[in-house]
């Protein structure tokens, strides 16, 4: 709808499409399409977060289970904010925190078993 206002009509303005693989079974232009490539090409600047992201499919990037252990390695966890698997709307500390209790008791349970 922007492209159609009366601003860009008079500079003659056209969009330019991005074609992202993982956002063409969206129709050009639709809602989805353009959710799909908001969540694509947003980024943080700061608190950087989900560079190691927690799942329990690692072919759908998803680099530690529930558990915070690295997928396909023994013995390896990550326990700090690269773990969150989505951008959240405030600041990381506190998520972090629980995360590093949450590593924490996992850890601790683990030791008790020994």
């Amino acid at each position: 709808k922007l492209i159609e206002t009366k601003p860009f009509k008079e500079i003659n303005a056209t969009l330019m499409p991005i074609h992202l693989p993982s956002c063409s079974n969206h129709t050009y232009l639709s809602d989805e399409y353009f959710y799909c490539h908001i969540k694509y090409f947003s980024i943080t600047y700061t608190h950087a977060i989900g560079t190691c992201k927690m799942g329990s499919d690692p072919s759908m990037g998803a680099v530690v289970d529930y558990n915070l252990r690295v997928h396909g390695v023994d013995n390896l966890m990550v326990a700090d904010a690269s773990v969150m698997p989505d951008t959240i709307s405030g600041h990381t500390s506190a998520p972090t925190m629980m995360i590093g209790e949450r590593a924490a008791d996992i850890i601790k349970k683990k030791l008790d078993q020994l």
